[in-house]
């Protein structure tokens, strides 16, 4: 996680440093919440174009574990009961393995289909699924899953929306912002990133900076 007080009390430096004006905790609450969702979001952008390359053998400069733990930190499993047709939790960012957990504790993970092949599935009797072969469509944050209503668990695994940046405060005497870390919000993605953090939210603000902070 990435301290969101450290967070702010950085860019509002650099801002005054560069005579960029101020930001205010309801602006930077906003932009700090976009920037935090696009490093997101670029963690499966680096992951899919680093798959297509060859991988050091060394450990700690392979890329791609790198990534995976990044992603990791927000990595979600939520368990419901079974039916035909789900409604994904709120915070799903990106949809993982999705699994038929049976009422004896077998676990088959039930494979993802096309809105198209999933009614041609279902409408051949040849082809269609069964608990140990289910298989599912998404479309939006429900899911239609087949066969359907019976007994058992349904896992989702999922990636989840990291909670909404919130800088917290009250104000003191003189009317200036003071932090209250009771309510606020940090950060939830990798600390490693603190810098790029900075940097996008500068960004917003119309500042570039060159080097890293």
């Amino acid at each position: 996680m990435i301290d969101v007080d450290d967070v702010y009390k950085t860019v509002l430096f650099i801002l005054n440093k560069e005579q960029r004006g101020y930001m205010t905790p309801a602006e930077f609450n906003k932009v700090a919440d976009q920037v935090q969702l696009e490093i997101l979001g670029k963690y499966f952008e680096d992951m899919n174009m680093m798959s297509r390359a060859p991988q050091p053998t060394n450990e700690y400069a392979n890329r791609i574990k790198d990534l995976q733990e990044k992603i990791a930190l927000l990595q979600v499993t939520s368990t419901v009961n079974y039916a035909s047709v789900v409604a994904l939790p709120t915070n799903v960012f990106r949809l993982g393995a999705l699994e038929y957990q049976t009422p004896i504790g077998e676990v088959y993970e039930i494979e993802k289909k096309s809105i198209r092949e999933f009614n041609l599935i279902n409408r051949s009797k040849l082809t269609q699924p069964s608990l140990e072969y289910p298989v599912y469509t998404q479309s939006g944050t429900t899911l239609s899953i087949s066969p359907g209503n019976t007994n058992g668990n349904l896992i989702i695994n999922y990636i989840k929306k990291p909670e909404p940046i919130k800088w917290n405060y009250n104000l003191g005497a003189q009317g200036q912002y003071i932090y209250q870390s009771v309510g606020s919000q940090d950060f939830e993605i990798s600390s490693e990133d603190r810098s790029e953090v900075i940097i996008r939210i500068l960004l917003y603000a119309g500042v570039i900076i060159r080097d890293q902070v």
